[in-house]
This record gives structure tokens, sequence and C-alpha cells, in this order.
């Protein structure tokens, strides 16, 4: 069954970014020393600090979906060499810090090193190159992009690989499908998240920004292990750099760790993770595990 706890249920599909790399690991030794009932090799060699870059990675591609998705809606009855243009000028005002560049119906936006889109504080880095064009999905008009990733991420932790971006217009927003293809060294990561951008409203209540959760499971792969990672309502209001509220899970053999942020979070940074194999949260900062802001 499909979880899509936002209020717009219109939203489609995002296979989200997904990346790998290595931080502070977080409960490593209760996921990793899981041992099976013959108490011979452990059930995951999945880390801990992953997943972490994982939860990074969701984020980063939500905040990329706000920097190419055009600002006027008649855009889209236009020629895909025009629909380029415009997803370029949105780029340029929305990644002020990028180098944008156009060349007939292809844009390329180059994060470098790391810097923050206009109205996020998370830090992207790399290059993402993207194909304009326009579709049709129930009789609306959408944004089609083909896109191809160079090492793309938060800060150092970054992924290369191919994808493609629809944009469906609503009223004072906009449902976003990503479905990418990435990999990063011996990781490999499918699955999806339904996105909405613009004026939201989560549990009750409305706010502007990026929300987000999964509409199928989002598997990770490294090695041996699979790891399945469940967002719930993550929020991203504009402006800021941790979410405000939601929640990701990461399951590998049945052992859950839990990541949550409250609304107190935006401001502090601090987030409640529950380790594997444990009950009780515990206070998690998150720029400990390697979510920068600019």
């Amino acid at each position: 069954m499909h979880r899509y706890h936002l209020l717009h249920r219109g939203a489609t599909r995002v296979a989200a970014l997904l990346t790998l790399a290595s931080v502070s690991c977080l409960g490593c030794d209760a996921l990793q020393g899981a041992a099976g009932d013959d108490g011979g090799e452990p059930q995951t060699s999945a880390k801990t600090e992953d997943l972490i870059a994982v939860a990074l990675a969701l984020v980063g591609s939500a905040q990329l979906a706000d920097v190419l998705v055009v600002d006027d809606i008649a855009t889209l009855e236009q020629e895909a060499a025009v629909v380029a243009e415009k997803v370029e000028a949105r780029a340029k005002i929305k990644a002020p810090c990028a180098q944008v560049s156009r060349s007939d119906k292809t844009v390329t936006v180059d994060f470098g090193a790391g810097c923050s889109p206009a109205g996020a504080g998370l830090s992207l880095s790399g290059k993402v190159i993207a194909a304009a064009g326009t579709g049709d999905k129930d009789g609306k008009k959408t944004l089609e992009l083909q896109l191809t990733f160079d090492s793309f991420g938060v800060d150092d932790k970054t992924a290369s690989g191919s994808g493609t971006f629809q944009a469906v217009p609503g009223t004072d927003m906009w449902a976003v499908a990503i479905a990418l293809n990435m990999t990063s060294g011996t990781a490999a990561a499918v699955g999806g998240v339904d996105a909405v951008i613009g004026k939201i409203q989560v549990a009750g209540s409305a706010y502007e920004g990026v929300a987000f959760s999964t509409m199928v499971d989002t598997m990770v792969s490294r090695d041996k292990s699979d790891v399945l990672v469940d967002v719930t309502d993550l929020l991203l209001e504009t402006g800021a750099c941790y979410p405000s509220h939601g929640s990701i899970v990461f399951t590998s053999a049945g052992i859950k760790t839990t990541l949550a942020f409250e609304a107190s979070t935006k401001d502090s940074g601090i987030a409640k993770l529950t380790p594997p194999l444990q009950k009780t949260p515990k206070d998690q900062e998150l720029p400990g595990v390697g979510w920068k802001c600019n």
C-alpha cells in the first residue's frame, strides 16, 4: 500500500537521489552485531553512517527539484528550447551560487564543491545536466527533464548516474517526480517518494517549502546488504537547513534505526535518533553526522 500522508494526494512518484558515504558512525556496533540464530555472521553489514548519508541525499534531491521547476505554467506550451531557457532562468534565481549555462535544450547546473540554493540552507555539490522538454499527465501539461548527474550530492557525499524529472503544476505548488539510477562506490539505490514544492499542508498546518514521503519502500544495496528507507512527512520549510517535521526509518534484516525531526529541530539542528535494537531515542546533533549548512 502506498504511504502518503501529505494533504495533496495528487503528487506523483519520486525515486530520490541516494548516496552512501562515510560520516560519524551512530549505533554501528548494535547494527553490525546482530548475529543470526546460529551465532554466526551478522545479519547485516550496513552501517548507520551510510544511512545518515542517504537521509542527506533525500533532502538534497528535494532541493534540486525546487531549483529546476519553472515559474510560469504557460512555458509548458512552448518548444523544448524555450522551456530550457525558462529552466535556466529559474536555476540562476534559485541557485545564484552555482554556475548555470545552457546550450539549446540542455541546461547545466554546477554547484562546485558546495553551495546552498536560495531559500535553502543545505549545501549541494557536483553537477546536474538537464535536457528539457514537456509532456502530458492526466490532461495536464508537464515539465519533463532528462537528467545526468556528475558527483552530485551533499558536501562530499556524492553519486553519479542518470534519471528523469516530471513536474505537474497545481495551485501554488508543483508535484514533482524524479526517477534516478545512481551509484556511489559499491552502493546503489532505487525507490521513491512523493514530493510537493510550494504551498503545502502537513499535519493540519500550512507551510511553504518542500515536503515528501515514500510512496514505496526505497531500497539501498551495498555489497550483500539491503536496507529499506521509509520517509514519512519530512518537511523542509523555505529558508531552513534542517527539517521541522517527519521521520526516516531504516530497516535491515528486520532491525530498525529511526531518525525523527521535531519543530525545534529546524533551529537547533538536533533530531531524535533511536539506534538499532533500542527503544529510547536520544538527541542527535545533525551537524555531527555531516548535515552541512551554509
